[in-house]
């Protein structure tokens, strides 16, 4: 009796029924994410041609990430193993699908990031605090962004400070054979404006190796970077961005490319980089 009272509502009632499910159609799109990274363009995530992880702020700090390293390490096919770039300083350099360095791409807001060392970018340094998601392409992206994306992309959407007034956080990190870090960020919001300030330092003692080994050189790194944004309403924000980084190294470096070898590579002894952005974006 139970069973011919519910088909026998199904049946006299469908006007309900169909208001009940367009009630419940908006909803469920409100649940879907959009995402840019796989076609530079926004897009709905399940109208993606390709799988894209998305890591919101919220859920990264839930897991207990400090940073956009940590954040990503936690996405399957992604891992972040400082310890496989020992002579370049311990970076916190992305993996996707066992590929790294130059076959990852990171960006920031669709830009390359500006700071790499020897091709690997250290995720560390990128507070949580200035994030709002992050996106995660795992697979060939060569069409869109060149040879440097065949392992994958991962995009940083940058977003205002969360909190109102100051914030801040300060590192320091110290080494064995005498390295140090030192990371620092400083932010103020007070209604729709808000500006951000970050620097880091790294440096470390090289180690003499017996030959046919080569030497791990002396490194240092400087960044600095100032970020400020003002919301214009109706979504929009009006952005800017100043970045510069400072690199040196003194020795040779010994780099193994499959199928060719070892190479020995004469390290510069400074490297100078500098950018800067304007932008108006949807937020």
């Amino acid at each position: 009796m139970l069973v011919g009272a519910a088909l026998s509502l199904a049946c006299f009632t469908p006007r309900p029924l169909r208001a009940a499910d367009e009630a419940e159609s908006p909803a469920a799109e409100e649940d879907l994410q959009v995402v840019i990274t796989d076609a530079r363009r926004p897009e709905k995530d399940n109208q993606s041609v390709t799988r894209v992880g998305v890591v919101p702020r919220i859920e990264a700090k839930r897991r207990g990430a400090q940073n956009v390293g940590e954040a990503v390490s936690g996405e399957l096919g992604s891992e972040v193993n400082p310890s496989a770039y020992g002579s370049l300083g311990r970076p916190g350099a992305a993996q996707i699908g066992g590929l790294d360095r130059d076959r990852v791409l990171v960006l920031e807001d669709g830009e390359r990031v500006v700071g790499d060392f020897g091709g690997a970018v250290d995720l560390s340094k990128l507070s949580l605090s200035g994030v709002s998601r992050i996106e995660i392409v795992g697979g060939p992206m060569s069409a869109l962004y060149g040879t440097s994306a065949i392992g994958g992309v991962i995009n940083v959407i940058s977003a205002a400070p969360e909190v109102e007034g100051f914030s801040g956080r300060l590192q320091l990190e110290g080494r064995h054979r005498w390295g140090g870090q030192a990371l620092g960020e400083l932010a103020y919001r007070e209604g729709p404006g808000w500006v951000a300030a970050e620097s880091s330092f790294y440096g470390s003692t090289g180690v003499v190796l017996a030959p046919p080994d080569t030497t791990i050189p002396d490194l240092y790194r400087v960044d600095a970077g100032l970020r400020a944004g003002f919301e214009l309403g109706h979504g929009h924000e009006l952005g800017a961005r100043i970045k510069y980084a400072h690199e040196g190294a003194r020795g040779v470096d010994g780099q193994e490319v499959p199928g060719l070898g070892t190479f020995l590579v004469d390290l510069p002894d400074s490297t100078d980089r500098f950018s800067v952005r304007l932008r108006d974006r949807h937020v």
